[in-house]
């Protein structure tokens, strides 16, 4: 009986170190791909950061000599400061800016450097 108990146990020991290879294995496999998953989307994010930089250095090397202020661009435009900066948040602050500026200048604000460019014709 105690013979029957040790080879039991043995044949145990074979399936349980079996399972824990196989788990192991899998694990492994897993592992690799999330970290596959994880530096795909660093690239990624990296590449949406250069992309951004790069439009936002663009811009501001494009109106670097027409960037104002808040104030100074609401004088430009005649409107309250406050009235700015309600609407630039807005959808149409391109067109509203537009229509009220002396030159006809579609106007965006660029959050980067808290100041408004005028709207480049090659974006």
């Amino acid at each position: 009986m105690r013979r029957e108990c040790h080879r039991c146990l043995q044949e145990r020991l074979q399936l349980t170190e079996s399972r824990l290879e196989e788990i192991l294995t899998t694990g492994e496999a897993q592992i690799s791909l999330v970290s596959v998953d994880v530096v795909d989307n660093v690239d990624n994010a990296e590449e949406v950061k250069e992309r951004s930089v790069y439009s936002v250095d663009k811009t501001v090397d494009e109106t670097s000599d027409r960037l104002l202020s808040g104030a100074d661009l609401a004088k430009r435009l005649g409107v309250n400061p406050g009235t700015l900066s309600r609407n630039r948040a807005k959808p149409n602050f391109t067109q509203w800016s537009q229509g009220k500026d002396p030159e006809q200048l579609p106007w965006q604000y660029v959050s980067e450097v808290e100041r408004y460019a005028p709207v480049s014709s090659t974006n």
